[in-house]
């Protein structure tokens, strides 16, 4: 049985496919341009069941990719997104769930903004271990770790960037799991919503392997940001009335 109606569970399974397609196309985008969709069908989709589908996504998409990463610098992001998570865990525990989503809409419009921002940030030890702590916190309140990490590494070839961002997620997002675990937000519901929308997830990753080399990063950012700000919006909206 699901824990969700039929149509809610399609309509969650076609935004995951759509995402996860992106992702895999451009290096980034399941949490970002999911996220705030998904929380408008249901709110206990976000953290826990889309970092454990986002999981699947970037070991996937991590090993299609293996000859490319930055391996130095995903130990120095991976350093600085364990007390990232940790913050978070402690923060989870005691925000309320009308809290945790005013909390979730205003991550996500700072995640558009620093997406959106596009300026290059030199690849320095301490550049990318603030954007470690920075995604460390994000990832596991809201799922969305992507845009510091992404604002490090903008400028990398595609397959680099897909690579290198791919590799680090398999890394945070065992750490956010791991919190969430202990911030009792991971258990058997969140693994049921999260298996709803596998399926969409693994659609969309087929679907990446064809679309890799047509779709261009700078092409595709405009549509994502520009859906994520006026989704994470509405989510705020609807909380505050």
């Amino acid at each position: 049985m699901l824990p969700i109606p039929l149509f809610e569970a399609v309509l969650a399974c076609a935004i995951v496919a759509v995402a996860s397609c992106v992702q895999g196309s451009i290096g980034f985008g399941l949490a970002v341009l999911a996220a705030p969709l998904l929380v408008l069908i249901e709110p206990e989709f976000i953290p826990a069941p889309l970092i454990l589908n986002g999981m699947i996504l970037v070991v996937l998409l991590a090993y299609r990719e293996r000859k490319t990463v930055d391996r130095n610098g995903v130990k120095w992001m991976a350093i600085g997104c364990v007390p990232g998570s940790a913050i978070a865990a402690v923060v989870l525990t005691v925000v309320s769930a009308s809290g945790f989503r005013i909390m979730f809409s205003i991550l996500v419009m700072v995640a558009v903004v620093l997406s959106a921002i596009g300026y290059s940030i030199r690849l320095t030890r301490i550049n990318i271990l603030t954007a470690g702590v920075l995604s460390g916190f994000m990832g596991t309140t809201s799922s969305i770790g992507g845009p510091p990490v992404a604002l490090i590494y903008q400028n990398l070839p595609g397959d680099r960037f897909r690579g290198t961002l791919s590799t680090y997620f398999c890394v945070a997002g065992t750490f956010a799991i791991i919190a969430l675990i202990l911030a009792g937000r991971c258990g058997k519901d969140e693994l049921l919503l999260a298996l709803v929308v596998l399926p969409g997830l693994l659609i969309g990753l087929a679907f990446s392997r064809l679309t890799a080399g047509m779709l261009d990063r700078r092409s595709m950012r405009p549509a994502v940001l520009i859906l994520s700000g006026v989704s994470a919006i509405a989510v705020l909206v609807r909380t505050i009335l």
